[in-house]
């Protein structure tokens, strides 16, 4: 059995420089952002950027690598103003990701702010519905502490996310 471990590295200077980065540290897998992750921003990518990033990763036997959503995407909110944005936000993720060639997207599911646990879940679940995920990557839901009304904290919560798709 292969292992493969990683860290999450910084695209500062180009995708490419997160290879040599991951490289430096002893990884042969890694985590990244698309952009600022406190901000809605994700950035632009062209075709060059995924080939010199693909090149670099190929060179280094560096895979998969992961796109960790930005900490603002919260699909359990009741409110719609937040709600859209953080579709757009993942939408976008999940489109830097294809273009890229980043196999997986993963993101908190966010917090209920009030509207409650089984409100919340439905609400991820009809986010997740709206997007449109490439067919070369694969969204995944990542855990929570589980701090004030954030979901996800729980398999059982992550499930019922799951199942309602």
């Amino acid at each position: 059995m292969e292992f493969r471990v990683g860290a999450h590295v910084s695209i500062s200077g180009g995708m490419e420089k997160a290879v040599e980065r991951q490289e430096d540290i002893g990884g042969n897998c890694g985590q990244i952002f698309a952009g600022s992750p406190r901000t809605w921003r994700v950035s632009e990518y062209t075709d060059e950027d995924g080939e010199s990033f693909q090149e670099a990763r190929d060179r280094k036997d560096q895979n998969p690598y992961v796109i960790h959503s930005t900490y603002l995407v919260n699909l359990a909110t009741p409110k719609d103003d937040l709600f859209k944005k953080s579709l757009n936000c993942l939408q976008s993720e999940l489109d830097a990701a294809e273009k890229v060639g980043v196999e997986y997207v993963v993101f908190h599911p966010g917090a209920h702010t009030g509207s409650g646990v089984e409100n919340g879940i439905e609400r991820i679940a009809e986010g997740i519905d709206e997007l449109e995920i490439p067919d070369n990557v694969t969204l995944l839901l990542e855990n929570t502490a589980g701090k004030g009304t954030t979901l996800g904290k729980s398999m059982g919560q992550l499930r019922q996310m799951q199942d309602m798709n």
